[in-house]
């Protein structure tokens, strides 16, 4: 682990940096929210305090990945998650189970093979000194991409509420999928926004390109 380390890269490094701090800020920001959600004693100010510290995730995020590769800081995503597992019966007095623990631990190896496996350097790996990705998808399947989630989106805010009224699992897993998938699309988004962006500044006023990368993310 120690060599793996030692290969990053500075631009690597720092955006790693970037991902590790996104993350941290963003769990605050939700252990703060639902700790000034208490309906015992709701605490506006300070739920407004938690939201403004989240807008501080996505940009964080957008700058991360002009600097690291997407297979790299993806997984770095997963901290929060065990964050929150070890925060929750402490801050809020959640009930942690056997089932809950194995599940974080299974992620947790899993992010551990994808940091390991990921790239680690800079043009070696297919990104520029900068940290701009060389090898980005054409603007064809980026907007087939657009349309296919936008299309998944839709069909399941559709499901979500014909089901909202019943409840049950069902109900929960669409809203639990729905989640997940709009937030893999901030990952793709802060990407390709930063990357169009990092153009668009090499190239002085930017080309069609990298406008239209901009309008779909």
């Amino acid at each position: 682990v120690l060599k793996v380390i030692c290969s990053f890269s500075m631009s690597v490094a720092v955006g790693l940096s970037l991902s590790v701090l996104s993350s941290l800020t963003g769990f605050t920001a939700l252990n703060i929210q639902r700790h000034a959600q208490r309906k015992d004693n709701p605490r506006p100010l300070l739920n407004i305090a938690g939201v403004v510290l989240n807008l501080f995730v996505g940009p964080a995020d957008m700058i991360a990945y002009t600097y690291a590769p997407q297979s790299l800081l993806a997984p770095v995503g997963t901290l929060s998650l065990v964050l929150n597992l070890v925060a929750a019966p402490r801050l809020h007095g959640d009930v942690v189970t056997m089932r809950d623990t194995v599940s974080t631990a299974f992620i947790v190896v899993g992010t551990a093979i994808c940091l390991l496996s990921g790239a680690h350097g800079g043009d070696a790996d297919g990104v520029e000194a900068g940290g701009v990705s060389m090898s980005s998808p054409s603007d064809t399947v980026f907007l087939c991409y657009v349309l296919l989630v936008g299309s998944a989106c839709a069909w399941l805010g559709v499901t979500l509420a014909r089901l909202h009224s019943c409840g049950g699992r069902g109900d929960a897993l669409a809203n639990a999928v729905l989640a997940g998938l709009l937030g893999s699309t901030t990952v793709v988004a802060g990407k390709n926004i930063g990357a169009a962006a990092s153009a668009a500044a090499a190239a002085g006023a930017g080309g069609a390109s990298s406008l239209f990368r901009v309008v779909l993310a």
